[in-house]
């Protein structure tokens, strides 16, 4: 018994010994187990801190412009940047979306209407089309009409030969709360497609110092082709839309 109690074990012996202790290997490994590595853990979170804080600042805020240009570049390089502004302050009341009719050879008629929902991402699928929706039909992104148009000529390849594809525009102003009515939409055609179309539209200058929307409807043309611009901002309405009642498009959300 007396000596057990008079010898000491490696860990006890180890626990005792400053110098044995440090010649332990450390159970850290990665940047943690690294004394540059936990500063730039600690670095990065309070970076990231007053990045958030700073990016979610009202739009217009002197200190927010600030914190913003300092972060910036940190941010897009993470993809870490997220805008507000659909849900404050003001919440787009207005609803689009945009849609194609098909004309095959034979004269029959066809409709596309970008994918709502996927059988294994479901909403998500609809949310980047919604995405997809509001830039493609503005404007200034007039050279991915061309593209879009033979897109779904080729998704409609199958059913026949497609002779022309026209563009839509279609929206509705969301009633006040407690409004049940059904919505009225409006639609305008804003670029027609044939298959023998080179490339994107060209807006031809007149001379007269009007933009090519608000000439003749917005015509451009070449031999082949025809393309419709109406611009996206008010005087889109003053276009003569097609009024739609009470038509509503499943999946649809502001």
């Amino acid at each position: 018994m007396s000596n057990n109690m008079g010898s000491t074990g490696p860990d006890e012996a180890a626990a005792s010994d400053p110098d044995a202790q440090s010649e332990r290997p450390s159970s850290r490994v990665g940047l943690v187990g690294r004394p540059a590595g936990r500063a730039f853990i600690t670095l990065f979170v309070a970076w990231w801190i007053v990045a958030t804080i700073g990016w979610s600042m009202p739009p217009g805020s002197h200190l927010r412009t600030k914190v913003v240009e300092a972060v910036e570049p940190g941010v897009h390089a993470f993809g870490l940047d997220q805008s507000w502004v659909v849900f404050s302050p003001n919440p787009p009341r207005e609803v689009v979306m945009v849609q194609a009719t098909v004309t095959f050879a034979d004269g029959s008629v066809a409709t596309w209407q970008p994918p709502r929902e996927d059988p294994f991402i479901g909403h998500f699928n609809g949310y980047h089309w919604q995405k997809w929706e509001e830039r493609v039909r503005l404007d200034e992104n007039a050279d991915m009409w061309p593209a879009t148009a033979a897109y779904i000529a080729d998704d409609f390849s199958d059913q026949g030969t497609v002779v022309s594809v026209v563009l839509s525009r279609r929206w509705y102003q969301m009633p006040p709360v407690g409004d049940h009515s059904p919505p009225v939409w409006e639609s305008y055609d804003f670029y027609d497609w044939t298959p023998q179309q080179p490339g994107p539209p060209r807006t031809e200058d007149t001379g007269d110092g009007s933009p090519p929307a608000e000439r003749d409807g917005g015509s451009t043309s070449n031999t082949q082709a025809r393309s419709r611009i109406a611009p996206i901002s008010e005087p889109m309405r003053e276009a003569t839309p097609t009024t739609v009642q009470g038509i509503g498009v499943e999946g649809e959300e502001s």
